[in-house]
């Protein structure tokens, strides 16, 4: 679901798979944990600076990964294909698809829009 790795490149040639993420989920857990302990101190306006640091700092990863991706894919003349990203945050859910709540909120707060872009 692209919770863990929000990025894999597989090179069938050379049989080589790489997973990417592991910084940014490491980055928004931090920023997760921070916010929350802020929260509980009441300190709303250092929540938002903090927001805003936790925001420039998964885009600059996103850019990092997302440049490591292509510029792999333009060295060994490969194909970049990205999987349907629609529909992954539905509300209306089945009663086999219910997931914890811990997994909705990284699901729900990551930007598979950025990754694209």
């Amino acid at each position: 679901m692209g919770i863990k790795h929000f990025a894999t490149s597989v090179e069938l040639a050379s049989n080589r798979t790489v997973f990417y993420g592991k910084d940014l989920n490491h980055v928004r857990g931090w920023y997760f944990w921070l916010r929350r302990q802020l929260g509980l101190k009441k300190a709303i306006d250092t929540i938002k600076k903090v927001g805003d640091h936790e925001k420039r700092i998964a885009n600059n990863t996103i850019h990092k990964i997302t440049r490591e991706i292509i510029n792999r894919a333009i060295e060994t003349d490969s194909l970049i294909v990205l999987g349907k990203l629609k529909g992954l945050r539905n509300k209306k859910k089945k009663k086999k698809e219910r997931r914890g709540r811990r997994f909705n909120r990284k699901l729900s707060g990551f930007s598979y829009f950025k990754f694209t872009v």
